[in-house]
Formats: structure tokens, C-alpha cells, sequence
């Protein structure tokens, strides 16, 4: 018998639990204004992407290169968090942006800290495209 209500109880939690939870994801959701978010998204994108995307002579710089822009996007974030949304957007478009981005522009494109390797060109562009859909979302959170 003990055996019996114990699974009775267990199914109840576990059927209560799921309707619970889902509600409470739509009486609380994600902040959609939130530049540290996506930010934070951005920095991911970097630390996990192939040293192999970014500038380099050797695996060494490259991996330089990489902690070299989450250092950038980690004092951006600071800057958010400190509310000084002036200064992180300054940053995040004078610096990050332009470090991040293919442009046919030759003066552009060497301000980008990306691979010029082609054959990582198609690695490339899906990383560049990333990052600079993720910096639109970041404009885009601006809260002021």
C-alpha cells in the first residue's frame, strides 16, 4: 500500500511540475532589453569558435587574437553592468564590430581580426555572420 501511494504521489508532483514550470516561463520570461545577455551570447560565440578563424602566423597568435577579443567583449560587459551604456556601445562599435566583420573594403576588411585564409572563407563568414547578427541584437537591447 505504502508502495502504491508513494508512486501516486510521484506522478502528481511530476504532473504538477509540468504545468507549473512552463507557466512560470511565461509569467517570468527572459529579458528581451538586456545587452549583457546577449553580450554574453557574443562572448560565447568567441570562446568557443576554432582559433583557426581568427588572424594569426601561428595557432599561438591566433589563440592571442581570440583572448585578446574576450577580453574586449569582458570590458564591455563590465560597462553594461556598470551602467555606462555610452561607453560599452562606443566600444562594442569602434572596437568589437570592426574586429569581427568581413567587408569587401580593403581598409575594412583589415581592421578585421578574422582569417583571410581561403579556405576557411564559408567558416569564416558563417562565424562573422554570427557575431554581427549577435552586436545587431546588442544594439538593438539598448534599455536607455
Amino acid at each position: 500500500m505504502k508502495l502504491k501511494s508513494f508512486l501516486l504521489v510521484t506522478l502528481l508532483l511530476i504532473s504538477i511540475g509540468t504545468i507549473v514550470i512552463p507557466t512560470m516561463a511565461q509569467i517570468n520570461p527572459p529579458p528581451q532589453n538586456d545587452p549583457v545577455l546577449f553580450t554574453q551570447l557574443l562572448r560565447n560565440e568567441v570562446q568557443i569558435a576554432d582559433n583557426e578563424l581568427f588572424k594569426g602566423f601561428t595557432i599561438t597568435i591566433t589563440n592571442e587574437v581570440k583572448s585578446a577579443l574576450i577580453k574586449k567583449i569582458d570590458v564591455v560587459i563590465m560597462l553594461f553592468e556598470e551602467g555606462n551604456f555610452q561607453g560599452a556601445y562606443e566600444k562594442l562599435d569602434k572596437d568589437l564590430a570592426t574586429k569581427l566583420n568581413i567587408c569587401d573594403t580593403t581598409r575594412v576588411r583589415a581592421l578585421s581580426w578574422l582569417s583571410v585564409d581561403p579556405e576557411l572563407s564559408a567558416e569564416v563568414y558563417a562565424f562573422a555572420g554570427i557575431c554581427q547578427d549577435l552586436i545587431q541584437d546588442i544594439r538593438l537591447a539598448d534599455p536607455r
